[in-house]
Parts: C-alpha cells; sequence; structure tokens
C-alpha cells in the first residue's frame, strides 16, 4: 500500500502543472503515513489533493524520507525485507525498494555497533555484507573494535572479513588487521594481497605516466629513448597486463609510434597488448596489427592477417572499425567490398564508420549511389500511427518521465527511460502490441525528451531506438535527435558553409545545454575554456561564456580561426579545438605524409578523446546534410573524405 501511495502521488503530479522554481519541501507522503497504518481509498484521495496542494523537493527526497520512517525503529531483517522482496519490473517500486532495504541495513548495522553482547548470526553478516558492498567498507573497522571482547563475534567477523577480502567486496588495510584475531596463513594471504594490489596500482599509474611523458617527447631521440623505457617496463611488469584501461594506453602510445615510424615498437606494443584477454579487447588487438600493415603499405601482410583472423568468413561479427577497414583493404574485388560496406551500413547505421562506408560506396560504384544508400537507410517513411495510440501518452511510465524532466532529476529521467526502452524491446510486448505501436512509443518519448530539451537522454539512446524501429525511425523522429538549435546566433556569426559544422561540434560538446560546465573547466554551448576566450574577445568572463550569444560568438570565431591555421584542414581543426594547437601542431608533422587518406589521419590521433571526438564531429556533420539539404536558409555543408576539407 505505501508503493501504491507513492505511484498515486507520482501520477496526480504529473497531471498538475509543475514549476521547477516552485518546488519546495512538501511533505505530503511523509505526513499521511506517519498517522495512517492501511491506505484506503479516502487516504489516497486525501493525498492526491496534498500533493495538488503542496509541491515536493523531489520525488527522490520524499522516497528516501518514507524509507526511513518505515524502518526507523527496524532491526529485524524479516521485517526489513517484507517489502523488499517482492519482485517488480516498475522502475519506482524498485527504487523505493532499493531505499527502504538500504535503510533497514543501516539500522541493523548501528543495532549490531551499540550491542556488544548481542550474537552475530549468519543472517546478520549477509545483510552486513550488502550493508558492505553500498560503499560503507569503512564502518568494518568501528564493528570490529565495537566486538574485540567478544570471541565468538570476533572470529564470525574475521572469517566473514575474510570472505569479503577473497571476493574483492573489501580493500585490505593495515588498520583493520590489527584489530582481528585471524589465522596467521590467513593474515599472510591477505598482505600478500594488499602488496598485490598496491604494485597494480603502482603499475596503472607508472604506464600512464610513461605513456603521457613519451608522447610528448621533444624530438625523434627522445621518443627512442622513451620508448625503449617503457617497453622494458612493460616486460619486467607483464604480470599486470589484466586491465582495459591498461590496454587502451598501450593503443594509443601505439598510434603514437606508427605515427612518428616506430613501427616495429608499435608492433611489440600491441603484442604485448594482446595479452590481455577480452572479447572486444582481442578485436582491438587485430585491428591495430591491421591498422600497423595498412600504414606501412605492405599489402603481403595485409591479407596474411584477413586471412590468418578469419575476418572475411567472421565479418558480421566484428566490430564496426574493422569492418570497415576490412572493407576497404578488399576493394580490387569491388562487388566483395560493396556487399561488406552494405553490411557496415545496415548493421551500425549510425556509427561513424557507417558514414565513412557511404563516402567509400560512392566512390566506387559512383553515380548517385551513396545518396541512394543513405536514403534508403535513413529516410524511410515509418508510416502513421492510428489514434488508438495516443492512450500511451497516459501511461505510467510516460507520467513519471515527464515529472523527472520537469523536477530537473537527471538521474530519474536516465533511469525512467532505460526502462520504457527495455520494455519496448521485450519480444512478448512487441508481439502483442505490434510493430505500429512501438513505432509510436519510440516517436513519442523522442518527442517528449526534445520538447523537454533533454537532449543528452535522447542523443545517447539513438541506436537503441532506432533498432527498436526495426530501422524505420522516420526522418521527423530523425530530427530530434540532429535538431536545429541556435541557428539565428550561428548565422549572425558565420558564413553558410560552417553552418552545420557549428551545429555539429555544438552537439558534440554540450548537446546543447546552455549552462553546460565541463571539469576542466569548459564553459557553454561550444565549451570554451575561460583562457581561450579571453584570447578571442579580450575581457569576456566566464559568466559572460554561459550566454548563448556570447557563447557562439566566441566559439565560431575560434573555430574560423582554427580552420584558417591548418588551411582548410577541418580535422586538424576540430583536433586543436579539442585537445590544443600546441599538440595537433606536433602531430600534424608527422601525419601530413598521410594526407592522401584523411581516414588514416583520423585512426592515428594518440589522444583516445580527440581520436572520437573528430569522428563524432564528422557523423553529426553528415546527418545534418542528409536531413536539411533543402532548407534554403542553411545551405550545404559537405565533407571531402578524400582531402578532410570543407566544400560548400
Amino acid at each position: 500500500m505505501y508503493i501504491t501511495l507513492v505511484i498515486h502521488a507520482v501520477e496526480t503530479l504529473a497531471e498538475t502543472s509543475v514549476d521547477r522554481k516552485s518546488i519546495s519541501a512538501g511533505e505530503g507522503i511523509v505526513l499521511l503515513l506517519k498517522n495512517k497504518n492501511r491506505a484506503t481509498s479516502a487516504q489516497i484521495n486525501t493525498l492526491k489533493s496534498a500533493v495538488k496542494n503542496t509541491a515536493f523537493s523531489t520525488l527522490h527526497g520524499t522516497l528516501q524520507d518514507l524509507s526511513t520512517l518505515m524502518a526507523q525503529k527496524t532491526t529485524d531483517m524479516a521485517q526489513c525485507s517484507l517489502i523488499s522482496r517482492t519482485e517488480s519490473n516498475d522502475f519506482l517500486e524498485k527504487a523505493f525498494k532499493a531505499l527502504y532495504t538500504k535503510q533497514c541495513v543501516s539500522n541493523l548495522f548501528t543495532y549490531t555497533l551499540q550491542d556488544t553482547n548481542a550474537e552475530i548470526t549468519d543472517t546478520t553478516l549477509k545483510y552486513l555484507t550488502d550493508y558492505i558492498a553500498q560503499g560503507n567498507a569503512e564502518q568494518i573497522i568501528n564493528l570490529v573494535k565495537q566486538q574485540k571482547n567478544n570471541t565468538k563475534n570476533l572470529q564470525k567477523i574475521s572469517t566473514w572479513v575474510n570472505q569479503l577480502l577473497s571476493s574483492d567486496l573489501l580493500i585490505p588495510n593495515d588498520e583493520l588487521l590489527e584489530h582481528m584475531e585471524i589465522d596467521p596463513a590467513i593474515t599472510n594471504s591477505i598482505y600478500r594481497k594488499m602488496d598485490n594490489q598496491l604494485n597494480f596500482t603502482s603499475f596503472k599509474s607508472e604506464i600512464n605516466s610513461m605513456s603521457l611523458g613519451l608522447m610528448n617527447s621533444a624530438n625523434q631521440e627522445d621518443i627512442s629513448n622513451n620508448t625503449k623505457y617503457f617497453i622494458s617496463y612493460l616486460h619486467q611488469n607483464r604480470d599486470f597486463l589484466q586491465d582495459r584501461f591498461i590496454s587502451e594506453t598501450l593503443n594509443k602510445t601505439g598510434r603514437f609510434l606508427i605515427m612518428n615510424d616506430f613501427n616495429q615498437e608499435a608492433k611489440e606494443l600491441f603484442t604485448y597488448n594482446s595479452l590481455i584477454k577480452g572479447p572486444e579487447l582481442d578485436f582491438d588487438s587485430v585491428f591495430y596489427y591491421l591498422l600497423l600493415a595498412i600504414t606501412q603499405g605492405d599489402e603481403n601482410n595485409v591479407s596474411t592477417l584477413i586471412s590468418k583472423y578469419k575476418l572475411v568468413e567472421n565479418y558480421r561479427n566484428l566490430p564496426p572499425r574493422l569492418k570497415y577497414w576490412v572493407a576497404n583493404q578488399s576493394e580490387k574485388n569491388i562487388e566483395k567490398a560493396l556487399q561488406m560496406y552494405q553490411s557496415l551500413i545496415s548493421d551500425h547505421p549510425f556509427d561513424f564508420y557507417s558514414i565513412a562506408a557511404i563516402t567509400r560506396y560512392q566512390t566506387l560504384k559512383g553515380s548517385e549511389s551513396g545518396r541512394h544508400i543513405a536514403q534508403a537507410t535513413y529516410l524511410k517513411n515509418a508510416g502513421t500511427t492510428s489514434k488508438k495510440h495516443l492512450a500511451i501518452r497516459s501511461s505510467e511510465h510516460f507520467k513519471r518521465l515527464l515529472v523527472w524532466l520537469k523536477l530537473g532529476n537527471h538521474y530519474f529521467s536516465d533511469q525512467e527511460v532505460k526502462t520504457i526502452l527495455k520494455k519496448f524491446g521485450d519480444q512478448e510486448y512487441r508481439s502483442t502490441s505490434g510493430h505500429e505501436t512501438v513505432l509510436f512509443h519510440t516517436q513519442y518519448l523522442s518527442k517528449i525528451l526534445a520538447d523537454n530539451n533533454a537532449l543528452i537522454h535522447l542523443f545517447s539512446n539513438l541506436q537503441k531506438i532506432h533498432v527498436l524501429n526495426n530501422g524505420e525511425t522516420s526522418p521527423d523522429t530523425l530530427k530530434t535527435f540532429f535538431p536545429l538549435k541556435y541557428t539565428n546566433l550561428v548565422r549572425k556569426n558565420t558564413t553558410s558553409d560552417l553552418y552545420y559544422l557549428i551545429l555539429s561540434l555544438m552537439r558534440q560538446e554540450s548537446a546543447f545545454q546552455e549552462k553546460a560546465q565541463s571539469s576542466a573547466g569548459a564553459i557553454g554551448l561550444m565549451q570554451i575554456m575561460p583562457k581561450t576566450g579571453g584570447g578571442v574577445q579580450r575581457g569576456v568572463t566566464p559568466r559572460q561564456l554561459l550566454l548563448p550569444a556570447t557563447n557562439i560568438k566566441v566559439g565560431t570565431k575560434y573555430l574560423k580561426h582554427l580552420i584558417s591555421y591548418y588551411s582548410g584542414n577541418v580535422i586538424y581543426a576540430l583536433a586543436s579545438y579539442n585537445a590544443g594547437t600546441h599538440r595537433v601542431n606536433r602531430w600534424s608533422k608527422v601525419l601530413d605524409k598521410f594526407k592522401g587518406n584523411p581516414m588514416l589521419i583520423m585512426e592515428l590521433i594518440p589522444y583516445d578523446e580527440t581520436n572520437n571526438y573528430v569522428k563524432f564531429i564528422y557523423r553529426n556533420l553528415f546527418f545534418y546534410n542528409l536531413l536539411y539539404e533543402k532548407k534554403a536558409e542553411l545551405p550545404k555543408t559537405t565533407l571531402d573524405f578524400s582531402t578532410g576539407l570543407l566544400e560548400s
């Protein structure tokens, strides 16, 4: 009944007009529950009235208050788990149950600390394990200290703590061990685990530091010396090659070495990287072996690698990046390459490599083939939906999503979107509801998120929504993912050939959030660092950069400067916008040898963030062209992949 009350409250709130500024500290639910043990229809009506007349701080806060109230004096876990163990697919119910259980376990832990004579049972330890897993590991020391005179309890706690250490739920430390009477063999095992943990952490830190130092080397001699030291350190510590972070560090360092013609050394790094196992990591190793052979122009080795790893036979199972380069290196057989590119575009329609594949398809087949395959893939008519589907607008999921959005609760908004999409992906639901209904649901979800400027939630689910639509996302729905925002300000500050590029950059930088601020200090729509802003427009302040007009003026002027500085090369200009001119100046000196193949230049950008950043903006630029090219007020802008330059 408590949950029924909460859901009624949320649904009622969804039906009311919620002004973000008017939301204060209303306590309708909690006040009602303090005085009522059961929920009747009359009480629910009372609650509805209370919700309409009393605003809430946030529903999340209300749920926390509610769970605290219900678990205040509870130390009996059987009573605690009465609600929490019932199953539900409803997100709000799950949230309440999780909060309630957490409060119960917290109370149980406090009670155990206070009563040193109470026997600690296996059941108690089971629930305390959940408490530790919720981020309360530091409390174990207090528990051990409190029970130090209870030999029976302390022995149980010691065994329990060792289990936590073995399952990595707890990181060992000296203070904890000092207060525990543990078997010497167990103690030695724990100390060895501590040493290994410290050594592994130290290794990761050192590898990252050495990689950054290598990539900042002043000249070829420094690169050579730093690389020898780096590889020697890897060899000595190869037992620690077991982490994705280390794999990514080796990959970006290897790209830097290829860029600077240290090919043999790069191959050694990729060999060490192949020792780090995992499905995606295995594909990474194969890709970098292939990339190295391509940059060296070694066609025989390329063919050997494709054959050795059965890349053609397993083509449909490869990640998009590897698919693109296998197709690219198979272009001597044009029909075979065209089939591969078509498969890539069909399987990963919104990936950057599919956009690159469309460009290659056009080059190989000629005429308007690239345009035709793009229109067939992205501009299908999704059909119309009947009025009966309008009833979905009153469903509990959408009503709650509107509440979270109005309250500005990003976490709950994101969870509600995930719940909705999971429901739409359920095969039983799809078979009983029909494709037309699912199509309408996804269109309506996209519209809600777009209308409430929840573009981060929208953009992150582009591929998932398209798959749920069976590839029939309508052009109008697709436009919500690539919206025209602030075009008057963009038009005012630049020439027509840069309209779509500026929009593509803003979409990537801030998802069109005016007040966006990064952890590094970048500000506003175009994510401008205050120092950069001051260099572009003297006297501009961080507060002024939060204003769309100022931010777009400064950001556009800066991007135009970078494009001019790099003689129209957009790859370098975008990389510089993200990573800084000083870095790109160093990179461009050695990347210029690949000028005839801009795809290789993009692949070899050493920094992962910058590497992906440039590709995402090109992807965005493609869709802005495709969706809006007929609008006269926003002239066409295209990217020539053969040169990396803009053409109007």
